[in-house]
């Protein structure tokens, strides 16, 4: 359980730190697995004592397989790491069906297709509740990046893409049009801008 808390604490840093890189699967491994690890401690929290107090084979907590099979405990850490990080990613990114294709990728069946769709459609409620948009949308904002909604129908057709898509801040250029050649010292300040405002791609 130490080591669960620990990794956690240590990813969690690890997290808000490459967050903001521009690197693949900055956002979206990392968020899975803080929510599996939130999930395993949960779930060996709720299995640790219940095993201690809970004793013999007639217990409720206990699962009888048939067929000679053999049997164990019902609270399985796996299974609620499994869902937390399912949870979490829908969470973060507002997907549902392709995280539900992923849980049963991992899982490998779909023995638990109800817990985890319950569990998907809960974490995309409640983060809608909070937050309408999803952390990608918050990026595209920040990062002024053009985005051009689904849910705006465009009222002049025979205009550009610009006319139609929301700028963001002052676009920052080189003007090469009377010259090819631009001087290192121009490049330098608007490098630096860039820098201030945290616009580095």
């Amino acid at each position: 359980m130490s080591q669960l808390l620990l990794a956690l604490i240590i990813k969690a840093i690890l997290t808000t730190i490459t967050f903001d890189l521009k690197v693949p699967a900055g956002i979206y491994i990392p968020f899975m697995i803080l929510g599996a690890l939130l999930g395993r401690i949960f779930g060996t929290a709720v299995q640790h004592p219940l095993s201690m107090v809970v004793s013999g084979a007639n217990s409720i907590l206990e699962l009888d397989i048939p067929n000679g099979g053999e049997s164990g405990f019902c609270v399985l850490p796996g299974v609620y790491a499994l869902l937390a990080a399912a949870a979490t990613m829908c969470g973060v990114t507002r997907l549902t069906i392709t995280i539900m294709m992923i849980v049963f990728e991992l899982s490998g069946s779909t023995d638990h297709i109800v817990p985890a769709t319950v569990t998907v459609l809960a974490a995309k409620w409640t983060a809608d509740a909070l937050e309408p948009r999803s952390i990608y949308d918050h990026l595209t904002e920040v990062n002024h990046y053009p985005f051009l909604s689904n849910k705006s129908r465009p009222t002049n057709l025979a205009g550009t893409l610009a006319d139609i898509t929301p700028s963001g801040q002052s676009r920052h250029y080189v003007d090469t049009t009377n010259s090819c050649l631009v001087k290192a010292s121009d490049l330098c300040t608007r490098l630096a801008s860039l820098r201030s405002v945290g616009e580095l791609d």
